[in-house]
């Protein structure tokens, strides 16, 4: 990171499509919340409801399970809660993650490498809603996520005949749902309640972002409360797939040119 941005400085023929120093911040997932939560306070004057879920970071396991359990509390997160590695991109397991469905004894909870980035699963129909922002175009595509969270009463989630935590990769949602069938809802029988998306919500969310991260070529993830209709941003990808952006093509070239001509 920091030979980029030497770089960076030292080539004056150098145009920069994107502003390194705020790589960083998309790539550590705590740093990428914050922004969200910036997000938060800034809309509230536009009456536009966008949030992201209650979060905190775990650096150690320290005083076992129940000591995380209490962190967790204390930062305002509810089960079911998602556990995923801090680093956002650039590791082997950055998308191996793991949901934890209630307070459970030691030897239940499934290994977990620290730090970690905990944050309140919030039940959103199995569909995210990928955007694309290229320079001024702002494009959106629905796609399977993780299926709802049947949480039932927790005794009974406690329980040895059903697991305490949901282990699944990020980028093969059909495989968590085979796998753990009976606390994650079947395609058939999920909520698609979650699926409207708020335009004028998503619109703003791509100027923000766009503007304080300089960013003109980057998407991130938004995901619908089931009932509530509230909207979450729950991830930034930087540089992200444009193969289903209209003009794709035409529009990167074009912030090409008006970043080179500038």
């Amino acid at each position: 990171m920091t030979a980029l941005l030497d770089t960076a400085r030292l080539t004056a023929s150098l145009a920069c499509l994107d502003n390194p120093a705020s790589l960083s911040k998309v790539t550590n997932r705590e740093l990428m919340a914050n922004l969200f939560r910036g997000a938060e306070t800034a809309f509230l004057a536009d009456d536009i409801k966008l949030a992201t879920p209650a979060y905190v970071r775990i650096d150690d396991g320290s005083g076992g399970t129940s000591a995380i359990w209490r962190k967790l509390l204390d930062a305002g997160l509810v089960a079911p809660i998602v556990l995923k590695p801090l680093q956002a991109c650039g590791c082997s397991d950055a998308h191996n993650m793991a949901i934890i469905l209630a307070d459970t004894s030691s030897e239940r909870w499934p290994r977990v490498t620290f730090p970690v980035f905990a944050q309140t699963f919030i039940n959103h129909g199995g569909v995210v809603h990928k955007v694309s922002v290229l320079g001024d175009q702002v494009h959106v595509t629905q796609r399977e996520s993780i299926p709802d969270i049947s949480t039932g009463d927790n005794a009974e989630v406690k329980s040895d005949s059903r697991p305490v935590a949901v282990l699944f990769d990020s980028q093969n949602m059909a495989g968590a749902a085979l796998v753990h069938d009976g606390v994650l809802q079947s395609s058939s029988t999920r909520s698609r309640q979650g699926a409207f998306l708020n335009e004028r919500y998503i619109k703003a969310a791509a100027t923000h972002l766009r503007e304080q991260l300089d960013f003109n070529i980057f998407g991130f993830d938004v995901i619908v409360e089931n009932g509530t209709g509230e909207h979450y941003v729950v991830d930034i990808n930087y540089f992200p797939s444009l193969k289903d952006v209209p003009n794709a093509r035409e529009n990167f070239w074009n912030v090409c040119h008006r970043i080179k001509t500038r």
